[in-house]
């Protein structure tokens, strides 16, 4: 898994944990402050500040391990939805292991 508060690809050894959504470039998006998380062919937006579901379904066992890595991050993902807001590159953040 690579990149910031955009999709994140897992890579085959990782099937069993939810990707993370990440952009290596610049990208807008639409409020609220949030990132896609994926597990399997579920897709999910969290919410960034509170880790909450706000749209789509994830099973509860990875919304668990998206929520913690939310609230690790949380001050990146802001950082990141600020300069995506503002049409510029976005920073890396440690992906979800």
């Amino acid at each position: 898994m690579d990149g910031p508060a955009g999709e994140q690809q897992g890579s085959s050894c990782h099937e069993s944990a939810p990707s993370l959504a990440s952009s290596s470039g610049c990208t807008t998006d639409h409020q609220p402050p949030h990132f896609h998380a994926t597990y399997g062919d579920q897709e999910a937006l969290i919410l960034i500040g509170s880790g909450d579901l706000y749209e789509g379904q994830i099973s509860r066992r990875a919304l668990r391990l998206v929520q913690e890595w939310e609230e690790l991050h949380r001050t990146a993902l802001v950082t990141n939805w600020e300069l995506a807001r503002q049409v510029q590159l976005l920073l890396p953040i440690a992906p979800l292991t």
